[in-house]
């Protein structure tokens, strides 16, 4: 009987412990910073959980440390397209539109067939004024994928700011047919933000 009980004390003990411990697990999947920052602290010298990381800071506004997460992926895997676009990403966050064409264009370098990565490269060139650049990017991302929504819309903005406003207004009709089409996908533009996430 002694022995009994003492099992059965042992069990409930341990039980207690693994719950104490799955608890505290459990913190770490509260939120994404928590996560990817405890992913990072286990496994420092890994890209995916930087590149996560990354982003989540990039999404939490804190843009200068998501750039040095992204820099030192790029410094470990040149070829890393992810970072490329995240890194982009972040430049045109903080109005460095130059570092953003010239991280797109390290994008593109790597996935030229990407229309996501013209669709940035794009929108970087429009930041920086260069509309008939932004135009030809955004021409060859709609080529890649005739259904991407935010090549159309920047490319009406291309367009206009360059101009070619009887080409803004043909191009609005298949944005408009588009947005339509996609509407539950797609987020109210008003002032949209160019910027694919991958």
């Amino acid at each position: 009987m002694f022995k009994k009980l003492l099992q059965i004390n042992f069990l409930m003990w341990l039980i207690i412990f693994y719950a104490f411990i799955s608890y505290g697990r459990n913190m770490v999947w509260i939120d994404e910073y928590a996560l990817w920052n405890d992913a990072v602290a286990n496994s420092p010298d890994k890209v995916r959980p930087n590149l996560n990381f990354g982003n989540t800071l990039l999404k939490m506004s804190f843009v200068e440390k998501a750039i040095q997460k992204f820099k030192w992926i790029k410094e470990k895997e040149p070829e890393n397209f992810t970072a490329s676009i995240s890194l982009g990403g972040a430049y045109l966050f903080i109005k460095n539109w130059d570092g953003a064409v010239r991280t797109f264009q390290e994008a593109v370098s790597i996935r030229p067939d990407s229309s996501i990565a013209h669709t940035n490269l794009g929108l970087a060139f429009i930041k920086k004024g260069a509309f008939d650049i932004a135009a030809e990017e955004l021409k060859i991302a709609i080529r890649l994928w005739p259904e991407n929504y935010a090549a159309h819309y920047n490319l009406i903005t291309a367009y206009r700011q360059g101009g070619l406003l009887k080409e803004a207004e043909e191009e609005a009709k298949i944005a408009d047919m588009l947005k339509a089409k996609q509407a539950p996908n797609i987020q109210d533009v008003e002032g949209f933000f160019g910027f694919v996430e991958m």
